[in-house]
């Protein structure tokens, strides 16, 4: 809608921020981006800057590193109003800055940087935005049946990873066929995955 303030911004944010706010600015991403990640960072904080360092090549051809000081913080916070699975971000014209309230609300965190993302007139750019967002439910699940089809071992994690980027964080998955199974192989399809595989793709989702 043409009086969207978000569609004004020229984002999407799926799903949409509990409380958001437009600044009067925009933070210029450039052709190279430091994240600056928590002192004693643990596993998940890691992950999370990774993750984020890797798609910000992948899809916007950015050179990142990981150090202190950053452009993109990572942080934790905690208190009374910290949520399961929360964060705060906050985009000014010096930066982007994301506190998690655990290592789940920071990687959420980052899944809304990379949907704010935009092409500007000098290349990649996230306009000024101030938003909390923690979600409504603890499963957020998504239905995959391979009935009629048979996906690659690469293109399910990719899956994994798109459907992150919506903030799901589960997937049911209809094996049918395509599980070969051990003590009855002629049931699996051609192609099935095997234990191992579908031990590795949890893991993975994890």
């Amino acid at each position: 809608m043409p009086d969207d303030p978000m569609v004004n911004l020229g984002v999407d944010l799926i799903p949409e921020p509990r409380t958001w706010s437009p600044t009067d600015t925009m933070f210029a991403l450039g052709d190279s981006v430091q994240i600056e990640i928590p002192e004693a960072p643990e596993v998940g904080d890691q992950f999370a800057a990774a993750d984020l360092a890797a798609a910000l090549r992948e899809e916007w051809d950015i050179d990142v590193s990981i150090g202190s000081p950053g452009a993109i913080r990572l942080q934790r916070q905690t208190g009374v109003a910290a949520r399961a699975e929360g964060y705060q971000l906050d985009v000014t014209a010096a930066g982007v800055t994301i506190r998690g309230y655990d290592a789940a609300g920071l990687f959420w965190g980052t899944r809304t940087l990379l949907q704010a993302i935009r092409r500007g007139a000098e290349g990649p750019e996230i306009p000024g935005l101030s938003i909390v967002d923690w979600p409504a439910v603890q499963l957020r699940a998504m239905h995959y049946d391979t009935k009629h089809h048979q996906g690659s071992f690469a293109y399910v994690q990719g899956l994994i990873r798109r459907l992150s980027r919506y903030k799901a964080n589960a997937l049911v998955w209809e094996w049918e066929d395509k599980l070969a199974y051990e003590s009855h192989p002629e049931i699996g399809a051609p192609g099935a995955f095997t234990k191992q595989q579908m031990q590795e793709l949890t893991a993975y989702g994890r």
